[in-house]
């Protein structure tokens, strides 16, 4: 089913694309100032997301093809509203607002975003419970 990337993967890929950082915003985080991803670590994302949505809306087809018991459906209700968030999140980065917490403002990580491309919240306040009003429950 869904391609998991390993760490090393992970860590080659991150260490390619450098933020620019824009203007201080005062925050519940220990970081200073906000960020911004460039032209090229947005790309890249876009990219992840889009194979991602390839991936599940094959999940999907073949689920629907075999469905025949209660299990399938609530897979299948579960990779429907994991696709809804990867094309929330490539729209986000059309939009470029993409890796922006949407509770804190701050940038979200990029280990973060590379593990859960689809995720609104950086990890301090995932961790502290904060969502937005609306969140679909799955969206990380």
């Amino acid at each position: 089913m869904l391609r998991q990337k390993t760490i090393r993967e992970v860590h080659r890929a991150l260490n390619e694309f450098p933020s620019k950082k824009s203007s201080s915003r005062e925050s519940g985080h220990s970081r200073q100032s906000v960020h911004t991803y460039d032209r090229h670590a947005l790309q890249y994302f876009r990219t992840v997301i889009r194979e991602m949505i390839e991936e599940v809306r094959e999940d999907l087809r073949v689920m629907n093809e075999a469905i025949s018991d209660e299990n399938n459906g609530l897979l299948i209700s579960r990779q429907t509203d994991f696709l809804r968030s990867l094309e929330s999140a490539l729209r986000r980065v059309e939009q470029g607002t993409y890796g922006r917490c949407s509770s804190c403002g701050n940038l979200i990580e990029k280990e973060r975003l590379e593990m859960v491309p689809h995720t609104k919240l950086c990890v301090p306040c995932k961790n502290t419970g904060k969502k937005q009003v609306g969140q679909v429950a799955f969206a990380d």
